[in-house]
C-alpha cells in the first residue's frame, strides 16, 4: 500500500496517541520514518554508570569506560547488537567527551539512551514494514493501514491553540550581556545561551506534535515517551549523518531572520541575513569548526562543503545553512563521528570547551535533552542524529519549551531576546492542551 509522504506525520501522532500508555519513539525523516514501541533491551548512560536493561529491568550495572562513545560503540555491538534498529536520545550533557573530564558532572546524570524496541514499524512512501515481535508488530501494522484508508477525504492543517507567554520576564537579556562581556575579555569567541519556557497545562502530545508539524518545515520530526521523559520537536538541523558507504555529513544553520507573509518584506529580511557582519560571522564560524571536525574522522583529512550559506526557513525563522562532508575512516565507530561533531557548534559555540564552561555557568537549568541529539543507528550501518531544537519537554512534573540563540560580540541583548521569541513561536502556539478521558 502507498503511503502519501504528507500523511506519515498523521500516522506518527495516530500510533503516539493510540499507545499514549507505553513507551515510545516516533521519528520523522525525508527519506523513511519510524515508529518503535516498548524497550526490549535499552542503554542508559549516566555519568557515574551505564545500566543495561531488558524488558525494564535493570540487567546490570556496569563501570564507565573512559570515553562515553567508546560505551556507546561497546555496548551497542555486545549488548543490543547490531540486528535491529537502535533508537537513540542523546543529551547535551554528553558535551563530557569534549571537554575530556568526567569530575566535572555530579553522579546520576544522565547522557544518553539506546534501545530496541519491541516491535517497529517502518513508513516510506512505498508502504509499510515491521520487525520485533512478530503479533505486536502484525497488530500496529493493521491499525496503521486501517487509518490510512481512512485519510482520503481528511484535509489536513494545522490550528492555533492554548496562548504560551514567552515574553515572560526572566534573566536572558542580562545573561547574554555577561556573556558579550565575556567574549570582549577574549574567554570564548561564541556562545549558545537558552531560556526555558514554563507550559502551564498537561499537554497532548501526540496532538500537540501533528498540530506543530503541519505548521512547520523541520529538517527532521520526532515524538516520545521513553526512560521517564516526553519529548516533541520540530529539527532544523542534522548533527550528523552516516551513511552505508561511510560518508560523513552535518549541516550547520547559524544566521536567523523572522519569516514574513509580505514577500518584499520576507526578501528585505533575507538580504539582511547575507549582509549583516554579525550573522556572517556567526555563520562561516560555524562552517569553519565543522570543517575541522570532520576532517579528525575523514581519510587523510579531506572535506567538502557541498553547499554554502544557502537559506533554508524553518517554521517561523529562515536560516543560513550549509552542508559538510567527509569520507569516514575505514574501521572508525559511528559514534567516534558523533564524538567529534558533538554538542554541535551551533548549539554549543567557540571554542567548544569554553564555550561549554560557559554554558554550564549562564544557562538558568541543565539543559538534558535540549541541544542534544536523537536518532537511531540501522543494520545497514546508517547513523543519523538530528539536532533537538524547536522542543517540547516534560520531565518529571515539569512541562517546559526550551530555546537560545547564538551570542557574539556583535550581539545585542534585545536583538537575541527577540530571535528566541521568533524561534519559539515556531512551536508555542500549537500545543493542544491533554483533556481528560
Amino acid at each position: 500500500m502507498k503511503i502519501d509522504s504528507k500523511k506519515i506525520p498523521y500516522m506518527l501522532s495516530f500510533l503516539a496517541d493510540k499507545y499514549s500508555n507505553h513507551s515510545y519513539f516516533a521519528y520523522e525523516s525525508p527519506q523513511e520514518s519510524f515508529f518503535g514501541l516498548g524497550n526490549k533491551k535499552m542503554i542508559k548512560l549516566y555519568s557515574d554508570r551505564v545500566e543495561l536493561l531488558v524488558d525494564g529491568n535493570i540487567f546490570s550495572i556496569e563501570k564507565r569506560f573512559d570515553k562515553p562513545s567508546i560505551e556507546l560503540d561497546y555496548y551497542s555491538k555486545n549488548f543490543l547488537g547490531l540486528n535491529r534498529r537502535i533508537f537513540i536520545g542523546i543529551a547535551f550533557e554528553f558535551c563530557v567527551e569534549e571537554l575530556n573530564v568526567f569530575e566535572k558532572l555530579e553522579k546520576n546524570v544522565l547522557l544518553a539512551i539506546l534501545f530496541i524496541p519491541n516491535a517497529e514499524v517502518k513508513l516510506t512512501k512505498e508502504g509499510l514494514s515491521t520487525v520485533g515481535d512478530a503479533d505486536l508488530a502484525s497488530k500496529i501494522k493493521n491499525e496503521v493501514e486501517k487509518e490510512i484508508i481512512g485519510l482520503d477525504d481528511i484535509d489536513l492543517k494545522s490550528e492555533f491553540h492554548n496562548h504560551i507567554d514567552y515574553r515572560i520576564d526572566d534573566s536572558y537579556k542580562e545573561r547574554v550581556e555577561l556573556a558579550v562581556a565575556e567574549i570582549s575579555d577574549k574567554k570564548y569567541d561564541k556562545v549558545i545561551l537558552s531560556r526555558k519556557i514554563p507550559v502551564p497545562f498537561e499537554v497532548d502530545f501526540s496532538k500537540s506534535y501533528l498540530n506543530g508539524r503541519l505548521a512547520n518545515n523541520p529538517a527532521r520530526s520526532f515524538v516520545l515517551d521513553c526512560a521517564e521523559i516526553k519529548a516533541l520537536g520540530f529539527s532544523p538541523e542534522l548533527v550528523v549523518k552516516v551513511e552505508v558507504d561511510g560518508k560523513v555529513i552535518t549541516e550547520p544553520l547559524a544566521g536567523t531572520r523572522a519569516i514574513k507573509k509580505n514577500g518584499k518584506e520576507n526578501d528585505k529580511l533575507k538580504n539582511e541575513l547575507y549582509t549583516d557582519p554579525k550573522e556572517v560571522f556567526e555563520h562561516a564560524i560555524s562552517v569553519k569548526v565543522s570543517c575541522d571536525e570532520i576532517s579528525r574522522i575523514s581519510n587523510d583529512g579531506e572535506v567538502n562543503v557541498t553547499e554554502f550559506m544557502v537559506i533554508k526557513e524553518r517554521g517561523t525563522v529562515q536560516h543560513m545553512a550549509s552542508s559538510v562532508e567527509g569520507q569516514m575512516k575505514k574501521g572508525a565507530s559511528v559514534f567516534s563521528a558523533l564524538a567529534s561533531l558533538f554538542p554541535s557548534v551551533t548549539a554549543s559555540g567557540l571554542p567548544k570547551k569554553d564555550a561549554i564552561e560557559a554554558i554550564n555557568r549562564l544557562d538558568d537549568t541543565p539543559r538534558g535533552l535540549y541541544s542534544g541529539g536523537i536518532g537511531y543507528f540501522d543494520p545497514k550501518g546508517v547513523f543519523e542524529i538530528t539536532l533537538v531544537l524547536r522542543s517540547l519537554f516534560k520531565v518529571g512534573k515539569d512541562t517546559f519549551l526550551r530555546v537560545g540563540a547564538g551570542i557574539v560580540s556583535g550581539s545585542n541583548s534585545e536583538r537575541e531576546y527577540e530571535e528566541t521569541c521568533e524561534k519559539v513561536s515556531s512551536i508555542a502556539p500549537y500545543l493542544v492542551k491533554q483533556q481528560m478521558k
